[in-house]
């Protein structure tokens, strides 16, 4: 990995060179993440956090239909696991 120094303005801001953003693919927008390690800061795209259960995701997809009971939401499923060959 090639090093390169560069300096914080008075506002806490950097840039980050261009090389960099271009082959990161990051844009004017694109959202950042900063950790803070023991070894030093790790600035990476931020992505969306890994849910542990099924609970952490209720919402995060708006959903204007009918109510479904989880029974029917496994019989759907399922219907389609068949439908697809899966056994």
């Amino acid at each position: 990995m090639k090093s390169r120094q560069i300096r914080m303005s008075s506002k806490g801001q950097i840039v980050v060179p261009r090389e960099v953003r271009e082959k990161r693919g990051w844009r004017d927008g694109t959202t950042l993440e900063v950790v803070d390690t023991p070894r030093g800061v790790i600035l990476r795209s931020a992505s969306a956090p890994e849910a542990s259960s099924v609970d952490a995701l209720v919402g995060c997809i708006p959903y204007r239909g009918p109510k479904h009971t989880v029974a029917e939401m496994d019989r759907a499923v399922l219907a389609e696991a068949r439908r697809r060959g899966a056994r």
